[in-house]
């Protein structure tokens, strides 16, 4: 692949990688199997808003998480050649999130 496709090529198709740093990247974009559900479910924040501004606000918030994992994926293949650790911190934030959200579902 040529760098015109760089974006889509570093954060699926990267062969030199290790298999550590792929599948912390592939455990990062596995919350975006969430994205229909939390779409269909913010979508109820326009039911009754007492302010529509703040509430459009919030829907964007929330649905804008799956730009945010991508992003993390997509920085953590760029960041891996200059530093390591920075590389895999970068999916490790989104997947302590899931852990912690695990926690908080399983443990009541």
């Amino acid at each position: 692949m040529e760098e015109k496709y760089s974006l889509l090529y570093t954060v699926f198709q990267q062969q030199d990688r290790p298999r550590w740093i792929k599948l912390l990247n592939r455990l990062n974009l596995a919350g975006l199997i969430a994205t229909p559900i939390v779409f269909i479910g913010s979508v109820f924040l326009f039911d009754h808003p007492d302010n529509f501004l703040l509430t459009l606000l919030r829907f964007l918030m929330v649905n804008s998480y799956a730009v945010v994992i991508f992003l993390f994926s997509y920085l953590s293949y760029r960041f891996y050649p200059v530093n390591k650790w920075l590389g895999a911190l970068f999916p490790l934030i989104p997947i302590c999130g899931y852990i912690y959200l695990a926690v908080l579902i399983f443990a009541y």
